[in-house]
């Protein structure tokens, strides 16, 4: 007999290890569920997969022993459900952790990649033609021009082009706007202002954060340049009296660190002749006592001093690399422009920037003022006495103290009219010009050819936003050409002439404004010549 309540096995009514309750038993019914529990004992022995050290048999188990080993063994199991349960949460917690993290990596993919796009778009988006009429910019369609903002409300970056809408931060605004400038990021914009109650000239600084002021006197300013990174070119010239009189001209540049700290540089005390390369972040200029210069701006600023006696200094013409002229702008935002002209009294030199020596060339003689020189590696043409020359660079030196490399002979091309009309196209390596019995011609490889007959003098332009197109009045008919290939098409009908400084190129469609100020648009195959609207002046923004 096993006791019910310490589980001893013993023979009798009544258990004498715990006086237990008196049981009264029959035997036979015990042995039978003995036999039973033994024989299941030994199915769990045969099934279990517990190696677990066992210092009894089954069949010596007492009843506590086997309930706790059926604890224990529940125990496990419910330990395995429990960690299996726990295996399929953690799992099912790091796919949705994945799944998180996925979506963060696309999301973040897409947004790059939107952000890239953006910026691809920003960086290859079309050019953007709009036309300004009686203070106020429109942007030009095919078919209308719509109304974009007041004049005064733009303010244009160093081209006078492109263009953004910003207005003066508000503590400035009762003061007189005399010029303003944006970078071209559209991030640093800068103002030259007037202030009638203290009668003192300012200029302004600001982003979208803050304000500074990089000057404030009583001198009158011009704005050169501002780059990106928030530098600012500007020059300082002396009001003498109150009839104008004017004393030297001051070259500064200005720039504002984050703590506001503004850090000012005279570049030069006198200066006459400037010009801003900002690709290569150089100041070309001269003084009065005839000293050439370059310096270059930015974190190591350097001043060099490049020759002495200059009288004049020719920087390049718009978007042309090549070509050197007194109708240059001041500011040339072109990639890799990198040469320009100065003149010692009638001796003319070329020089550039990436020249190893860093030596200028001679280039001759030439005592017009109004000089027009192209320099294409070794190929020199130049304007002289209304006469059209060219000649080579060759290796010789022309004495011992400078060794510079010079020309040859001059050969004279042809002969011109007093305007000095003629542009270069460096694709196709040709000089085109009007000669003084007003053909337009074009000049290459020692070659002349002829376009047209009965030109107008002084009406040979290119045609903006294009590589190597043109246009010329020929008998008060606006001409266009594609190039000097090409056969000219007629733009106009007689006596519509087209002002040349305004014809522009976008999408096979010809912009231009007539004589009247009035805006036409045509093929440029020269057909369905039809008028947009009223326009001073056409320009070629972003």
């Amino acid at each position: 007999m096993v006791c019910p309540k310490c589980g001893r096995e013993y023979e009798g009514t009544k258990c004498p290890n715990c006086d237990g309750l008196d049981i009264i038993v029959n035997q036979d019914d015990y042995l039978k569920r003995r036999r039973e529990y033994e024989e299941k004992q030994a199915a769990l022995k045969s099934a279990s997969s517990d190696n677990e050290e066992k210092n009894k048999s089954d069949e010596a188990l007492r009843p506590d022993e086997i309930l706790d080993k059926i604890v224990k063994a529940g125990g496990q199991a419910r330990k395995k459900i429990i960690d299996k349960k726990a295996e399929k949460a953690q799992k099912e917690k790091n796919k949705k952790k994945k799944t998180v993290i996925v979506g963060i990596v696309i999301g973040f993919m897409v947004v790059l990649a939107g952000v890239l796009g953006t910026y691809m778009l920003i960086n290859h988006k079309e050019a953007i033609l709009y036309a300004i009429y009686d203070d106020t910019i429109y942007r030009i369609s095919e078919t209308n021009m719509q109304q974009v903002c007041d004049y005064h409300e733009a303010i244009f970056e160093s081209d006078n082009n492109s263009f953004h809408i910003q207005s003066i931060p508000q503590q400035f605004r009762d003061r007189t706007i005399k010029e303003s400038m944006s970078s071209s990021n559209g991030k640093y914009y800068c103002a030259f202002v007037y202030s009638h109650s203290a009668n003192k000239y300012s200029i302004l600084l600001w982003n979208n954060e803050n304000c500074d002021i990089l000057a404030e006197n009583n001198k009158e300013k011009k704005l050169l340049y501002i780059d990106n990174e928030g530098y600012v070119i500007y020059q300082e010239t002396e009001i003498i009296n109150e009839e104008g009189s004017v004393g030297t001209t001051q070259l500064y540049i200005s720039k504002v660190e984050s703590d506001h700290n503004v850090t000012t540089t005279m570049i030069s005390e006198t200066v006459k002749d400037i010009y801003v390369y900002s690709d290569k972040k150089t100041v070309i200029f001269n003084d009065l006592d005839g000293k050439l210069y370059t310096y270059v701006y930015g974190k190591n600023p350097k001043k060099q001093l490049i020759a002495h006696d200059v009288t004049t200094v020719y920087g390049a013409v718009g978007d042309c690399l090549h070509l050197f002229s007194y109708k240059a702008q001041q500011v040339n935002t072109l990639k890799d422009c990198n040469g320009f002209i100065y003149k010692c009294n009638d001796a003319v030199y070329y020089y550039q920037f990436d020249f190893n020596d860093g030596k200028s060339i001679y280039l001759g003689k030439n005592n017009d003022t109004n000089l027009t020189c192209i320099v294409d590696k070794n190929d020199v043409i130049m304007v002289g006495k209304n006469t059209l020359m060219s000649a080579k660079i060759v290796d010789k030196a022309i004495d011992t103290h400078t060794e510079m490399k010079v020309v040859d002979t001059y050969t004279e091309i042809a002969k011109l009219k007093a305007l000095d009309n003629i542009i270069y196209d460096s694709n196709s390596k040709s000089v085109i010009f009007i000669n003084d019995n007003d053909s337009l011609m074009y000049y290459s490889k020692g070659n002349i050819t002829t376009i047209s007959d009965e030109v107008t003098d002084g009406t040979l332009n290119w045609v903006a936003n294009t590589k190597g197109a043109f246009t010329y009045v020929c008998n008060q008919v606006q001409m266009y050409c594609k190039n000097v290939k090409t056969s000219p098409v007629k733009m106009t009908e007689e006596g519509n002439m087209a002002q040349n400084s305004e014809i522009f190129y976008q999408k096979g469609k010809l912009y231009f404004v007539n004589m009247e100020g009035k805006l036409y648009i045509c093929n440029d195959s020269g057909n369905n010549c039809s008028m947009i609207g009223d326009a001073n002046r056409i320009i070629l923004g972003k």
